[in-house]
């Protein structure tokens, strides 16, 4: 870790920044987490996902030094050297970076794991949280700066002290979250064993919202809002059919989903994962945070995409046709400039469907614009 202040390529890094050296025993393993991961068009098919690119995923910056002059100028200045123990008792003292006026209102970065789990401390403290609807801050948070206090400790997030009245927001509700496809108790022996030992995706989605502060419930008529990997039940299609707000991602969802609206779907044959560029033909409230932060790269599992879609449905976020960033994509010629994800609204039906791609996608706390009537 620095000690003091460095420069390399013109810019200046503070005290405190991470240094990993490749000069050591576990390069390779701190190799696997840092390096751009590998784009395999050659092989049929793979195994598992080969999936690397971690700065993509975790959302930090990377910088790569080769040179060893540089590298001898970088290292003079880390002194020091920080553990496992060391690292959870620096995350544990990082808190929201803030500012701006105080004593006014303030915006939360709608931008991460951390972000939601904040906005979901809020709501179920029974603080008041909207969503700015309009302009540059589009898809981020707005509360009071009283509340923000309340959680600025706890959560590591972008806020910055406002005049709430100058921004054209709207309240969201706290959400209660139905996730489809648990199973149901095991008849004999231990009653779990089929949800334990098996229906890894329900598990990956349960692991996902909670960790992201949603609270999950199995009773749908508990929920207002629908949100999972798995095929809804004959009951949750009626629910949605009946206006209740639905986000499904991965070709499982989308086959009931095609009971509702007109959907049809192609793969790359043996695609296993993808790591592409994207655009963003419409601004929502669903993806305008990502169109703020440029965030043009999108993770995918499974290699679908949306080949016909509904008259009336909103394109959140489509292949920009361009070379991928990595991973396994034998049949890349027919990946095109796909439609990955869409919104679709008919009278009281609220559906968003995507394919399988990374969980920090789901936000499942959008407003009802007023405009929507």
């Amino acid at each position: 870790m620095a000690t003091e202040s460095f420069v390399y390529d013109g810019v200046t890094y503070p005290e405190g920044t991470m240094v990993i050296s490749m000069y050591q025993a576990k390069r390779s393993l701190a190799n696997s987490q840092l390096y751009d991961g590998t784009f395999i068009s050659v092989w049929s098919g793979l195994y598992s996902e080969s999936f690397a690119q971690r700065s993509h995923a975790r959302g930090y910056d990377r910088i790569i030094v080769a040179e060893p002059a540089a590298y001898e100028t970088i290292m003079q200045s880390c002194q020091a050297t920080i553990d496992y123990e060391g690292t959870l008792a620096a995350l544990a003292e990082c808190t929201a970076d803030f500012d701006g006026v105080e004593n006014a209102d303030v915006i939360i970065g709608n931008v991460s794991n951390d972000s939601a789990n904040a906005v979901n401390a809020l709501l179920n403290a029974g603080k008041t949280v909207a969503m700015i609807t309009e302009g540059e801050e589009k898809g981020n948070f707005l509360c009071s700066y009283e509340d923000f206090l309340t959680i600025a400790n706890e959560y590591v997030v972008t806020a910055t002290g406002v005049y709430g009245a100058n921004y054209k927001a709207a309240v969201i509700d706290n959400p209660t979250v139905y996730l489809p496809g648990k199973p149901a108790n095991n008849t004999s022996g231990y009653v779990e064993t089929t949800l334990r030992s098996g229906s890894y995706n329900y598990r990956f989605d349960w692991l996902a919202l909670t960790n992201m502060g949603f609270t999950v419930t199995d009773d749908l008529s508990a929920a207002n809002v629908i949100v999972g990997s798995r095929a809804l039940n004959d009951e949750a299609l009626g629910a949605v059919k009946a206006g209740t707000p639905y986000m499904g991602y991965t070709d499982t969802a989308v086959s009931r989903v095609r009971e509702l609206v007109d959907l049809e779907l192609s793969s790359c044959e043996m695609g296993t994962d993808f790591l592409g560029r994207v655009v963003y033909p419409n601004n929502t409230l669903i993806n305008a945070t990502y169109i703020n932060e440029g965030d043009d790269v999108m993770y995918e599992y499974g290699t679908y995409w949306f080949s016909e879609i509904p008259d009336g449905a909103t394109v959140l976020v489509q292949n920009a046709g361009k070379d991928p960033a990595g991973l396994h994509l034998p049949d890349r010629r027919r990946s095109g400039e796909a439609v990955q994800r869409l919104q679709h609204r008919c009278g009281g039906l609220r559906v968003s469907v995507r394919q399988h791609g990374h969980r920090s996608v789901c936000q499942c706390t959008e407003p009802q614009d007023p405009s929507d009537g």
